[in-house]
């Protein structure tokens, strides 16, 4: 265990790395509470402590931690109480924007299921705010999209993406290559989802199915519906492989789903895996040998033999290499991080089609649509000018480059929809 945590997560001091790790255990339940405790008194710097937390997101999760161990010295309390306090502050003005948007679908009557958030908080750790979350994500049926996108609209949320105006042709166009459309108003970010993935072969999912599985979900004085468990881990797992477990809140989403949904709810979730025709090992293997090595979640029979196969120890050792980049707790980035995207969805579903789908996207990105304003009857001279607007966008990306700081000169469209 020591040597596997030496030089993680962006070169982070190996002390703190192991004082992360055990807060996030005793805050799960999970290793022994006298390691844990010795880890966390072992932590000298608390401030990296805190910024490590806070770039996976766990800075909630790590307290909680800490208090269980006993290990909540004053100086931890200084540092990241006040974190603490404002990813609360920042999740209930969410539970605010999330009780605004299901409300305004409700009355459009179009039917949502919140994907993971506030409601997942209080089914993994009893209480929404142990999760920090930075967005609201509601999935609705794909017929339903562009009216749901219109009406949040009306209600008072503002388009962030895609940025092109819609018409019929651009949004088919769209819709069909990405899985959500990016609002912001009341809470923040709002990810309203047509499907779970972008490839729709890589996780295939009919919403109607959904919702006659879903669970309802009480946060506060309000309920929403949320997917039913053998959907949730089989979700997460997928989610959190397509962006490499590049942040350990995900992790700690899987760890705290098999602990609550015991051995059978993870026989049913890869059987459901298997019964949409995807790869077992790919989905959940990662998850689960990441769940058994640093947060020391006791698996299964059902699930030990996945977390000890070949392809799994390779994605493994990827994905410790990729924790030791400087940007680690964001993964991957530019050309890089969509041909891992491209494999990783080809592994997790090797069909034909999911293959043929990722391929049609690297040719015909939608973000490029924000570029041209064909009329819809001319929209099929879209494809014949994608040259011309590949080597637009690569001209403005070089001109951009030496003014800019992080994150600026680029498409608002891109990025977020091909995998934030």
């Amino acid at each position: 265990m020591k040597d596997q945590t030496a030089g993680l997560l962006a070169n982070v001091p190996r002390e703190v790395v192991d004082g992360l790790f055990a807060g996030l255990r005793a805050a799960l339940g999970t290793g022994g509470s006298e390691a844990n405790a010795a880890a966390l008194e072992r932590v000298g710097d608390w401030n990296t402590f805190a910024r490590l937390a806070k770039r996976h997101r766990v800075v909630s999760l790590a307290l909680r931690g800490l208090r269980r161990a006993g290990a909540a010295s004053p100086a931890a309390e200084a540092v990241l109480g006040p974190m603490r306090a404002a990813a609360n502050a920042r999740g209930l003005s969410q539970l605010e924007g999330l009780r605004v948007a299901v409300d305004c679908l409700d009355k459009q009557g179009v039917p949502s299921l919140v994907l993971k958030g506030l409601p997942l908080g209080v089914r993994l750790f009893g209480t929404p705010l142990e999760r920090e979350c930075y967005d609201i994500d509601l999935l609705v049926p794909p017929s339903r999209a562009g009216e749901a996108a219109q009406a949040l609209r009306a209600s008072g949320w503002a388009k962030s993406s895609p940025s092109f105006e819609p018409t019929p042709a651009r949004d088919r166009f769209f819709e069909k290559y990405v899985c959500n459309r990016v609002l912001s108003g009341p809470g923040g970010t709002l990810e309203l989802h047509h499907r779970l993935t972008n490839n729709p072969f890589a996780l295939p999912a009919d919403f109607a199915e959904l919702a006659a599985n879903a669970e309802t979900v009480t946060v506060g004085d309000s309920t929403f519906q949320v997917l039913g468990d053998r959907e949730l881990l089989l979700y997460l797992c997928v989610h959190g492989e397509m962006h490499r477990w590049s942040r350990l809140k995900w992790l700690c989403d899987v760890a705290a789903m098999i602990d609550s949904a015991g051995e059978e709810g993870l026989v049913e979730a890869l059987e459901n895996c298997q019964r949409h025709g995807m790869a077992v090992e790919p989905v959940f293997g990662t998850a689960l040998r990441l769940c058994r090595e640093y947060l020391q979640v006791q698996l299964p029979p059902a699930a030990a033999s996945l977390a000890s196969g070949p392809w799994t120890g390779r994605r493994v050792r990827k994905t410790r290499r990729l924790w030791t980049r400087p940007r680690g707790g964001r993964g991957l980035q530019g050309a890089a991080r969509r041909i891992d995207q491209v494999a990783t969805a080809l592994s997790i579903n090797p069909c034909w089609r999911s293959a043929v789908r990722e391929l049609a996207r690297m040719f015909a990105p939608p973000y490029d649509l924000g570029r041209v304003n064909l009329p819809d009857r001319l929209f099929f001279l879209y494809w014949p000018l994608r040259p011309v607007l590949l080597l637009a966008s690569s001209l403005e990306r070089g001109r951009a480059r030496p003014a800019t700081t992080k994150g600026s000169g680029r498409n608002p469209d891109q990025g977020r929809h091909f995998g934030e």
